[in-house]
């Protein structure tokens, strides 16, 4: 389990569960400036996913933490992102009182869980959301920058063949057998 974190030096105060149509998910109630730790996040190391787990490397997920951070919804242009140096969320940019605090589900996930339909409202809006490798080449790249490490790997890192892994081609696509790997 990542131990319990000290959140004095974050926002986490500043957060609140509210509506939003007919769900539930995390409102600011001040400013958050762009940068910021919005909250340190803690759960437990899993092996394999869930519907809650974020994926932080090949077969390490960490488990709902007990956190309003657990509450995140998606969106396919959020307005936060998990800095994976130190598992925190930052602000991607300033975020304004009453806005819900997001995350983008594809920066983590290679393949979901649960899939579901985006009401995120975006002009980029996805429409299903599924996983990283399910996006598109334009899709991945705009959020290149939020990936995981592993999905950055994955998907950007090319390896030497005498390496033994995979070397992925120049459009970034989830090479043969990919797919298979994550059902």
């Amino acid at each position: 389990m990542v131990t319990v974190r000290d959140q004095s030096d974050t926002f986490i105060e500043c957060l609140t569960i509210g509506a939003r149509g007919d769900r539930t998910g995390v409102f600011t109630v001040a400013s958050i400036l762009k940068g910021a730790v919005i909250v340190k996040m803690q759960g437990d190391l899993l092996a394999s996913p869930n519907e809650y787990s974020i994926q932080i490397d090949t077969h390490k997920h960490l488990g709902k933490g007990g956190l309003i951070d657990d509450e995140m919804n998606h969106s396919c242009d959020a307005n936060a992102k998990i800095e994976f140096t130190d598992l925190t969320i930052r602000a991607k940019r300033q975020i304004t009182p009453g806005e819900e605090v997001c995350i983008n589900y594809c920066a983590t996930e290679d393949n979901l869980a649960n899939i579901f339909r985006c009401d995120c409202g975006s002009a980029h809006c996805y429409g299903i959301v599924t996983g990283c490798q399910y996006l598109s080449r334009e899709q991945r790249d705009s959020i290149k920058d939020e990936l995981s490490p592993y999905l950055k790997r994955k998907y950007y890192v090319k390896e030497s063949p005498n390496s033994g892994g995979d070397v992925n081609d120049d459009e970034g696509e989830p090479q043969q057998g990919d797919q298979a790997e994550h059902q």
